[in-house]
């Protein structure tokens, strides 16, 4: 927790997004990672790119303690990294006292909900460790044990509960924007590079294994964030890849749909024109963009 910032030094530090298994911590963190133009670093996401697997899936090969252990090294490994970021830990990091030193110099918003929305939210394949039979129970019973650890460590507090998930982003920014010392994080690079999809399958394959992007995350976008993006009933998947430090964001629209014909854009025309990989090899890279299932040039 830091109680007072200055908007310079704010600048350098980490903004750390935490609170209870399915407050939101992952899309709330992503919205503010793009907002910055800072990287993201999720537990989830990260487990999965480190390791090829689920906090689940981990916990019941190695125990919760072993779970607990990578999620309170990974927090500290991010808190670590030079490059200002947005990070989005792992519930369990507040029980751990290093976790809690490492974060005071950071500025960190908690995010929570009740334990009936929040026991609400959780599917069964989501990929979180297992609460037992009596999900709700057991939320309530991990918020009870946390609640005062949270709290030493907040900047700001914000309740997801009623609010959308823009509406929970706009309530983060507003409270940032009113730390004292006007102690908000300011972007400091291109978060990343967002291209308009007809067939995201086709697409990824051409990405990932045409290109050498590696996935990092998706999520999904209803109506509420139709006001952002200037599409009324706006409903879409959103999926984000990375290489060598670049993001690139896929965006296949369900509704209302894409408008254009895709067809290639001479590089004279106003806006983007094109995104520029650096490849060791470039005719072995054509060459495995060309056959990728993706691949549409000539």
């Amino acid at each position: 927790m830091t109680p007072i910032m200055d908007g310079n030094t704010a600048a350098a530090r980490h903004l750390v997004v935490v609170g209870p298994m399915a407050v939101g911590k992952t899309t709330v963190a992503t919205a503010l990672a793009g907002r910055l133009g800072r990287p993201l670093r999720d537990s989830d996401d990260d487990l999965a790119a480190e390791r090829g697997i689920t906090g689940r899936d981990l916990a019941a090969a190695e125990g919760v303690a072993a779970l607990h252990r990578w999620e309170a090294d990974h927090l500290l490994g991010a808190l670590a990294g030079p490059t200002p970021a947005v990070v989005a830990p792992a519930a369990s990091t507040v029980d751990d006292p290093a976790c809690r030193a490492a974060l005071e110099p950071h500025v960190v918003v908690v995010l929570t909900a009740p334990a009936e929305v929040l026991a609400a939210r959780m599917a069964p394949d989501d990929g979180r460790r297992s609460l037992g039979p009596d999900t709700e129970a057991a939320v309530a019973d991990l918020d009870e044990r946390r609640a005062a650890a949270f709290r030493a460590v907040a900047d700001v507090e914000i309740d997801t509960g009623a609010r959308t998930p823009a509406e929970t982003v706009d309530a983060v920014a507003d409270a940032l924007a009113g730390l004292p010392g006007g102690g908000a994080p300011a972007p400091t690079r291109v978060s990343h590079v967002g291209i308009c999809v007809a067939d995201m399958d086709r697409s990824l394959r051409f990405y990932r294994d045409g290109l050498g992007f590696q996935a990092t995350h998706d999520f999904s976008v209803g109506p509420e964030f139709g006001r952002l993006m200037e599409v009324d009933g706006v409903r879409l998947h959103s999926q984000f890849l990375r290489r060598d430090g670049v993001s690139i964001e896929l965006l296949h629209f369900a509704e209302p749909g894409q408008s254009g014909d895709g067809s290639r854009r001479p590089v004279n025309r106003l806006g983007f024109t094109h995104l520029s990989i650096r490849v060791p090899d470039v005719t072995a890279a054509a060459a495995r963009s060309r056959r990728a299932p993706g691949w549409t040039g000539g």
